[in-house]
């Protein structure tokens, strides 16, 4: 799926003060009736703005739509989702994304950097890094654990009881209620947020 994030956020931002929108550059190679049968079968969500995107955005779906029939069906139809919703996007929101999606690209690449020195530092140095380091914040509201279930005793002498009180209930008035709760042993709920 990173390539379809590829494919999306390999254009240049729109430069400020300029429209975002500009002529597509386009050749008559790559319109869709030009396309394959699987080409268009994997682009069919761009099918109504192929028209408008210029030739290297037009490549770059190409790339990914060629890439199309190795992928398991669930990335197919989550890439064709995604497509969808790139369509919806209005032309700030698409330049946004390709924005954060370069962005998140850097930061992956700074942070292999980081761990590459890491990785390079003795033990001695990484002990002294982890001694410094600054401490998680505690959580606010941690999660509850659990509590214990109270277990139902499996005495006969208990269990006749209740069987009695059941018995005694349902004699009383000669229709059924239900014994007194005092009779009953109580079990603890699972923890309840």
């Amino acid at each position: 799926m990173a390539s379809f994030n590829h494919a999306m956020a390999s254009t240049a931002p729109a430069t400020p003060g300029k429209p975002a929108v500009q002529a597509p550059k386009t050749t008559t190679k790559n319109d869709w009736k030009n396309l394959s049968s699987t080409q268009r079968t994997a682009l069919a969500p761009l099918e109504k703005d192929w028209s408008r995107l210029d030739d290297f955005r037009r490549e770059k779906w190409i790339e990914l739509a060629n890439r199309f029939s190795t992928m398991t069906p669930s990335d197919q139809a989550r890439m064709q989702e995604r497509m969808r919703d790139w369509v919806e996007l209005s032309p700030e929101q698409r330049r946004l994304a390709r924005e954060n999606y370069k962005r998140v690209q850097k930061l992956k690449v700074e942070k292999a950097r980081q761990w590459e020195e890491y990785q390079q530092l003795s033990e001695e140095k990484k002990k002294e890094l982890a001694a410094t380091a600054v401490p998680k914040k505690p959580l606010v509201n941690p999660p509850r654990r659990a509590t214990q279930k109270t277990p139902i005793p499996s005495n006969a002498s208990t269990q006749s009881g209740l069987l009695n009180g059941a018995a005694s209930a349902t004699a009383h008035n000669g229709r059924e209620e239900a014994p007194h709760s005092e009779s009953l042993p109580v079990q603890s709920s699972p923890s309840t947020p």
